[in-house]
């Protein structure tokens, strides 16, 4: 895999954690700031919110009490998110984008607000056996997944939504939505374990020589896929930019054939008109041919585009997750195995208080890198969930492939 989409992946996924805190109002919604660390003490404005989408906002890192009514506060909501645009019409097609703003999550944890559309996780009344499985996982299609006004410049096809969410934690949701406004989402959310109980667990008297085991299970999807199509999709620009150019310079050397021609008959020389007048064909056939491949070019772009899309679309895999979690040391390390497939298998190593390049994050998080393979490593980045870290879920990249993980302790 090109080491730079390796790092864009990385960045868009990993650099996207997001923490907050809401309390009071009657809105189901809490919000969580995208990409900073709220404090627990956040303050809500909201009041009643409309079909329950929730009209609440963050107040930030500053205490304070709610505006909007007596409701308890609500526990620090933490979680990853990335974007990835798919629409094969946008420039941005095909990449990451990290420019998202607040994620919000309902108290049930059945909605997602992801930039600005309130997305159903799980719809109202529904649950994993609804669907007719007992997997752990919500996967619903051809439905539609959000509410509010479509702003998209283009068509939107309820049929090509999809989403698939972990729904075996108490205190978490994970996976991944492909919906109808032409952007796949890769999320795990849910109530952040207090910093201090963290602390609380890390210091307690024979916590290094412990080792608790989490299990649990897995979304995972294999992206090479996407990776060709995609560099098909830059090599179909590049020739799309190529043609376009081409059609200008023979466009201007038709130009200049036509003036030619008429230069040469004002000049009355019989010879010369018939060679300006064979240039002035020769230029005319010269320019067809670059508007003929211009044509192609663009088909192939379209083609291309929707190799993109396609490849954008697959759903991932549901695996198994396992865990083993030491307090004293701090550390996490985990594997991602396929019971049905004896050689998958994905190494995962974190620390607790570390983002996957291993830079300074909340004491509830974790991330890190199997360097036992070098380079090849996985890397991943989690979050403890519940009031006794009974749960954690996370989000990986190995290699070209990437997932989401949830995982309860034993």
């Amino acid at each position: 895999m090109d080491k730079k989409l390796t790092a864009v992946l990385v960045t868009a996924v990993f650099g996207l954690a997001a923490c907050g805190s809401g309390g009071g109002g009657s809105g189901v919604i809490t919000t969580g700031s995208g990409g900073s660390s709220g404090g627990k003490g956040g303050a809500s404005a909201g009041g009643s919110s409309a079909n329950n989408t929730g009209a609440s906002s963050s107040a930030g890192n500053q205490s304070g009490s709610s505006t909007g009514g007596s409701a308890p506060a609500i526990k620090v909501l933490a979680g990853l998110h990335a974007s990835l645009d798919v629409n094969p019409a946008s420039e941005q097609a095909g990449k990451f984008v990290p420019a998202h703003g607040d994620w919000k999550l309902s108290k049930s944890m059945e909605a997602v607000e992801i930039e600005g559309r309130v997305i159903q996780l799980i719809p109202t009344g529904k649950g994993d056996a609804a669907d007719g499985k007992e997997d752990g996982f919500y996967e619903g299609s051809n439905e539609k997944i959000y509410t509010g006004t479509s702003t998209a410049p283009y068509h939107q096809d309820p049929s090509n939504s999809w989403r698939m969410i972990g729904t075996h934690l108490k205190h978490a949701r994970y996976g991944e939505i492909y919906d109808e406004y032409e952007k796949r989402h890769t999320l795990t959310v849910g109530d952040a374990t207090p910093e201090d109980k963290i602390k609380q667990m890390t210091e307690a008297k024979g916590a290094i020589d412990k080792e608790i085991k989490y299990t649990g299970k897995a979304l995972h999807v294999e992206a090479a896929p996407y990776f060709n199509a995609a560099a098909f999709l830059q090599e179909r620009r590049q020739q799309l930019d190529n043609a376009e150019n081409n059609v200008k310079g023979a466009y201007a050397a038709w130009e200049g054939a036509v003036t030619a021609v008429e230069n040469a008959k004002l000049g009355g020389d019989a010879v010369a008109i018939a060679a300006a007048e064979t240039e002035l064909g020769r230029a005319h056939s010269n320019l067809q041919t670059a508007a003929d491949a211009l044509n192609g070019a663009r088909q192939g772009l379209a083609t291309a585009q929707e190799g993109v899309k396609s490849a954008l679309s697959v759903k991932p895999v549901p695996v198994q997750s396992e865990f083993f979690v030491n307090f004293g040391n701090k550390t996490v390390v985990g594997t991602i195995k396929d019971e049905n497939n004896p050689d998958f298998k994905i190494n995962l190593k974190g620390t607790f208080g570390k983002k996957a390049d291993y830079s300074d994050t909340d004491p509830y998080r974790f991330g890190g890198k199997d360097s036992a393979l070098g380079e090849a490593g996985a890397i991943m980045e989690g979050t403890f969930h519940g009031d006794n870290a009974e749960e954690l879920t996370g989000i990986y990249i190995n290699g070209t492939s990437h997932g989401t993980f949830g995982a309860a302790k034993e």
